[in-house]
């Protein structure tokens, strides 16, 4: 069974979580306000969380687009997401196998034992140790890598290993790189 986050969802569990608030009461405007403060209250943010998890042999599956190209497909075992409200939020996947895609159809695929995506900056954080590697064999191990999406580039950090399909490797504590790790900076003591 695969469990999808959609809006749809998200809205449902908004207007469920409305629901069930006791109503507001306003003092009389004679009365004035009581701590000297506007008898108007202000809106606070509804934060909440969200757990989903894939049942028997499916996945929880977030997918990110733009326009009409996906730019990376991350399927887990688990998620919980904290909502801060409209565009912000962070979401923790378990066991996360991540699918990064560029133009051409050149792809990354990378797994993790967890992930954190942040919502309104589209950043894919792999922590406790990331396997990844690319279509032509390119390898890449590290602690924890952090996908940026502005710039669609990844940076690895700790006991980073990049191997090449010839067995030629790159070690050191740093690792800034393309998605297909073509442009590969390694830097730090190597091992």
């Amino acid at each position: 069974m695969r469990v999808r986050l959609t809006l749809a969802t998200l809205v449902a569990l908004l207007c469920g979580a409305c629901g069930s608030k006791a109503p507001v009461t306003q003092p009389s405007p004679s009365a004035g306000p009581a701590n000297g403060t506007s008898p108007h209250g202000t809106a606070t943010p509804l934060t909440f969380k969200v757990r989903s998890s894939g049942e028997g042999h499916g996945a929880v599956v977030l997918t990110e687009r733009r326009k009409t190209r996906t730019i990376y497909v991350l399927r887990a075992d688990a998620n919980v997401s904290n909502r801060f409200g409209a565009g912000t939020g962070r979401s923790t996947f378990t066991q996360p196998r991540i699918v990064f895609y560029q133009d051409g159809g050149r792809r990354l695929m990378a797994q993790s034992p967890t992930a954190d995506v942040e919502e309104q900056t589209k950043t894919v954080v792999m922590n406790g140790g990331v396997h990844a590697h690319t279509q032509d064999g390119v390898t890449l191990s590290c602690d924890q890598l952090i996908y940026d999406d502005r710039h669609g580039t990844i940076h690895g950090s700790g006991n980073v290993l990049v191997t090449s399909p010839h067995g030629e490797t790159l070690s050191g504590d740093t690792l800034d790189a393309d998605l297909q790790l073509n442009h590969v900076r390694v830097s730090g003591v190597g091992t």
